[in-house]
Parts: structure tokens; C-alpha cells; sequence
């Protein structure tokens, strides 16, 4: 799930963490480019469990994960990397 606030993309991610024992992590991300600056900041709500273990909770998790990202400033935001054109 995406989408935008301001200038600030946000962001709730569910990925895999592992193959070999499948596992998954939830997570959620806020990010804003800034003068040629990227700014973030995350929260991992469930890291390298059973989708089973998520599935059953999704609904709190996302709620969660939305109200944090929906508080976060601008200024709360800290540096990522700088950002540049890169050459291929």
C-alpha cells in the first residue's frame, strides 16, 4: 500500500524474508526527497514470521502501521543518502 501525504510518500510493505524457511516481515516507511537529499524513516511491525502470524492480525497491523505513518512530520524524517544522477 502507497500513497502520498504532502510531499511524504508512505508506505506499508509485506516481503519475503526468507526462502528457505518462509517467512515474511511487515513494515512501514516514510520517505521525502529533499534538495537533493532523501529523508526516511521505518517501523517494522512484524519481522521474519509466518505469514499465518500476520494474516491472523492484519487488520490491527495495518491500522497500526497507517495511524503511525499519518503521524509522522517532515521533520521527524531523518537522512537516507544523497541523491544523484547516475551514470549507466
Amino acid at each position: 500500500m502507497e500513497w502520498y501525504q504532502r510531499s511524504i510518500r508512505k508506505l506499508i510493505q509485506i516481503f519475503l524474508e526468507s526462502e528457505k524457511h518462509p517467512t515474511y516481515t511487515l513494515w512501514a516507511c516514510a520517505s521525502e526527497d529533499r534538495d537533493g537529499r532523501r529523508y526516511w524513516k521505518h517501523k517494522t511491525l512484524k519481522k521474519a514470521v509466518e505469514f499465518k502470524e500476520i494474516e491472523a492480525s492484519l487488520g490491527h497491523l495495518l491500522n497500526e502501521a497507517k495511524s503511525d505513518l499519518n503521524a509522522w512530520s517532515s521533520e521527524e524524517l531523518g537522512f537516507a543518502t544523497t541523491l544523484g544522477v547516475h551514470n549507466a
